[in-house]
């Protein structure tokens, strides 16, 4: 232990050290500006608009997934009707949209929204430290900049930088003899592949979304090399109540409401299909869907079965969407096939498989995924509360957006079945009224706490997926009961984060003290009189604080 002069000394340099790092105070910040980030920003500012926020991008450029992935055809595989948001309408009766259409629509909801002045571009948060006694969150990014907040909200992805890639054997003698290994998530900009064999490894969405726009571009055959098949549906890529309400002329609100509305019932019908079919018909209704587009000219019974029966049950793993039916017309048009089977190794042909077949290729494009962080939903930034290192994984998700023993903290998660985005607009509601709550009732600090009697078995992943599997040994846990259990259904997470009281036996509150009072009514003289805070001997952070 140190001794009481050494103690002394060391928090000394440490004040000394913390009074001349410039620092900046908010009530809020926001890590990340992707698609959940901004959302974030829209609520802060107008759902809740009772205080100062900031959103810290590591990166020069807003959009996370939709600037960082650039491979060709790179597209959404939710409607934009209930990915976009709801405060802000999809202009165009095409549900499935390009990363392009993406970015423009973002940029749009930043600059029309005003949301420009709160975002700090090329700020990656490296640190989190959290001390009860201040009741502050201090960041230090990168760059050395120092930024103070009462709440922090994470919305950061779920991705490492680092795709998953598997050693293949022979990948040396592949680009030895001239060939060319790409993974898609580090597409090199301007890659020509016209007129190229190309072998597209993996069987998910990156990989049904490539194969139609590699045909596109040229490529004289494109090959996908699958282990086991998956679902694949089928589905026009207009949707006709939008499309009936842009012929008449209707504003685009109220067209955006409308389709949401729909796609609210949808949903239900989806449930109650889920709820009541028995695996076998759901998964036969979906494998039907693909017969009625693989005619039996093109593929007999048994090679159907082989290359589109999948192993797992639909809605074990994300469903791959077919706009317009892209990857089937494929098919039908000979610019591509499919392979199934286990790859036993790379040559500077091309691709080996265990069973004597050969896919010779000119590029090989290894569609095998990514990695998910290892400390979710905190990203590579470490996180200590007084004094001890936070671990997720040690740890339970509470209402499926809060961390148990984290304070003053909240995390964005969207949903996986249906729209990411749909649970985002939920989250950053339910956080506009923990804040509203906390400012009302004048507490400092709220954190969930695990009862003595538990919180019941984890229900485990709701996916099997490649990806889920390699990290489940990371997750922070989830419990059986209410407020512990994974939200899955838009409907009830609407009524436990909108209806439902904030307060809750579980979540510990701690109120500000005399002292603290007094030093936020002084912060309210101080917004109320800007003029007076320059003879203020209170901390900076006040100054700029509302909560």
């Amino acid at each position: 232990q140190p001794q009481p002069q050494a103690q002394r000394l060391s928090h000394l340099c440490h004040a000394i050290r913390d009074s001349m790092a410039p620092v900046e105070h908010f009530d809020v910040i926001v890590l990340g500006a992707g698609i959940s980030g901004i959302g974030a920003a829209h609520h802060l500012k107008n759902t809740w608009g009772a205080g100062t926020f900031v959103v810290l991008e590591r990166r020069e450029m807003f959009g996370g997934t939709w600037d960082i992935f650039r491979y060709p055809g790179i597209r959404t595989d939710s409607d934009m009707f209930t990915f976009g948001y709801e405060h802000r309408p999809w202009p165009s009766d095409r549900p499935i949209a390009e990363r392009a259409e993406i970015l423009a629509y973002l940029r749009g909801a930043i600059v029309d929204g005003g949301l420009d002045e709160h975002i700090r571009y090329g700020e990656e948060a490296i640190s989190a430290v959290w001390e009860s006694e201040k009741g502050l969150w201090t960041l230090t990014t990168g760059k050395g900049n120092v930024f103070t907040c009462r709440f922090l909200q994470t919305c950061l992805g779920f991705y490492e930088d680092e795709p998953y890639k598997p050693v293949f054997e022979g990948a040396d003698d592949f680009t030895a003899a001239g060939g060319t290994i790409i993974h898609p998530y580090r597409w090199p900009e301007g890659h020509h592949v016209a007129e190229k064999r190309i072998a597209v490894v993996g069987s998910g969405a990156t990989a049904i979304t490539l194969i139609p726009s590699l045909t596109k571009m040229g490529a004289s055959h494109v090959t996908m090399v699958q282990r086991s098949p998956g679902y694949i549906v089928p589905m026009r890529n207009s949707d006709p109540i939008a499309a009936a309400a842009l012929k008449e002329g209707l504003p685009l609100a109220e067209m955006h409401s409308r389709v949401r509305e729909a796609k609210a019932e949808e949903m239900q019908v989806m449930r109650q299909v889920r709820e009541n079919r028995t695996l076998e018909q759901r998964d036969r209704a979906f494998i039907k869907m693909m017969r009625n587009e693989v005619p039996k000219e093109l593929m007999d019974d048994e090679e159907f079965k082989k290359h589109f029966t999948p192993r797992y049950n639909v809605w074990q793993q994300r469903l791959c969407l077919a706009p317009d039916s892209d990857f089937f017309q494929c098919l039908r048009a000979r610019t591509a096939s499919v392979v199934t089977g286990t790859i036993d190794k790379f040559d500077n042909k091309g691709i080996l498989m265990k069973d004597g077949t050969r896919v010779d290729c000119d590029i090989i494009v290894t569609a095998t995924g990514f990695i998910l962080h290892q400390n979710m939903p905190m990203g590579a930034m470490k996180v200590v509360v007084d004094g001890v290192p936070y671990r997720s994984v040690d740890h339970a998700m509470y209402k499926d957006c809060m961390l148990s023993d984290m304070p003053n903290f909240m995390f964005v998660k969207g949903y996986q079945f249906i729209s990411w985005t749909m649970k985002v607009d939920l989250v950053c509601k339910h956080l506009c009224r923990l804040l509203e709550f906390m400012q009302e009732k004048g507490i400092k600090k709220v954190v969930p706490k695990v009862p003595a009697s538990g919180i019941g078995p984890s229900p485990g992943p709701p996916m099997n997926s490649g990806y889920i599997q390699r990290s489940v040994h990371t997750f922070t846990k989830h419990g059986s009961k209410v407020p512990w259990a994974p939200l899955l259904d838009y409907t009830a997470d609407k009524a436990l984060l909108l209806q439902d009281p904030v307060e809750h036996d579980c979540l510990e509150l701690e109120y500000f003290g005399h002292q603290e009072q007094h030093e936020q009514q002084h912060e309210q003289h101080l917004l109320a009189n800007p003029s007076s805070s320059s003879s203020s001997s209170s901390p900076t952070y006040l100054q700029r604080s509302k909560l």
